[in-house]
């Protein structure tokens, strides 16, 4: 009798193992993709910060002619916004960092700190540059409303931050930072569609103005929801 009770117990155990494996097997093939994208995303942040920063060689006059006229009596906050908005796009693959939070949650804090700063630079300066661009009302919408999602889904981080609930933080920090990848997003939309495609500029710049950021923000929510039904779930006995 013992010896089937022991048999019985090692079967249970035996499959208590295996169902064990199919979730560890899953959660390591999500860490090795997370760090694939984190990698891919890293190489496009630094080559587009950089080649943001061309105005400061070429003018932007020459490098950027589809902000040039902020340069009439707008000046300021055309430069805070494009000087700025690629600092913070560098900052943003370093906070999602894991190894850092874990070994320097200082650092991590501090860059977070200055990557919220930041965006309340840019992203104020941006509600200004899309009310006032000349592209039309549909593109003045679309990066108007970007503009305020990257300050509303950075504001809650940080708030969720000062509150203790880092949870609700990572969350919404990954909402601002896909926000922040529109600059990434953007360049290769506009890239795709008038040197690949040579569509006209009129016409895919209205569109590019929601599809730079909109497309990002469904991502991570569809990313966020699966995270939250691959959550293992207490056994009811």
């Amino acid at each position: 009798m013992e010896a089937q009770e022991n048999s019985s117990v090692s079967g249970w155990r035996g499959v208590d193992k295996v169902a064990e494996s199919g979730p560890r097997a899953a959660k390591a093939g999500g860490k090795r993709a997370s760090r694939i994208w984190l990698f891919i995303f890293t190489i496009f942040a630094v080559l587009i910060a950089l080649a943001s920063w061309r105005f400061a060689v070429f003018g932007v006059e020459a490098s950027m002619d589809i902000v040039a006229h902020h340069l009439q009596g707008n000046q300021v906050l055309l430069f805070a916004h494009i000087a700025i908005a690629p600092v913070v796009l560098l900052l943003a693959p370093i906070q999602l960092f894991s190894g850092l939070r874990a070994r320097s949650p200082q650092v991590h804090r501090w860059v977070g700190r200055c990557y919220v700063f930041l965006i309340l630079i840019s992203g104020i300066a941006g509600v200004d540059l899309a009310i006032k661009t000349t592209q039309g009302p549909v593109t003045a919408v679309g990066f108007l409303l970007l503009a305020i999602a990257w300050l509303g889904t950075t504001a809650i981080g940080w708030s969720h931050a000062r509150s203790g609930r880092y949870v609700q933080h990572r969350r919404w920090m990954l909402r601002s930072v896909a926000l922040t990848s529109a600059a990434i997003t953007l360049r290769l939309y506009l890239g795709l569609s008038l040197g690949a495609l040579d569509l006209p500029f009129d016409t895919v710049y209205p569109a590019i103005a929601w599809l730079c950021w909109v497309p990002n923000w469904i991502g991570i929510e569809l990313y966020l929801a699966r995270e939250v039904g691959n959550r293992p779930q207490k056994a009811n006995i």
